[in-house]
């Protein structure tokens, strides 16, 4: 128990969870997990292995595609 009181009162600052929901910005760890799944269907196909220097620039790619900035992409290429 002393354990979980020292961590929550050493990360009090980080959790102002209503602060957080005030803004919009999601609370917890879900956005990130289904991203993390997305990806991994996307880019773990059978037959599909990539170098990290290649899955970083898929990834990139890909990113930009979903958030709408591909053609922010190639003007700064």
């Amino acid at each position: 128990m002393r354990k979980e009181q020292n961590y929550f009162a050493g990360h009090s600052k980080r959790m102002n969870y209503k602060a957080i929901a005030d803004r919009g910005w999601p609370i917890g760890s879900g956005p990130v997990e289904s991203s993390c799944r997305q990806d991994q269907r996307r880019f773990k196909g059978p037959g599909q292995s990539w170098t990290r220097k290649g899955f970083a620039h898929l990834s990139a790619l890909d990113q930009a595609r979903r958030n709408n900035h591909w053609d922010e992409l190639w003007l700064s290429a």
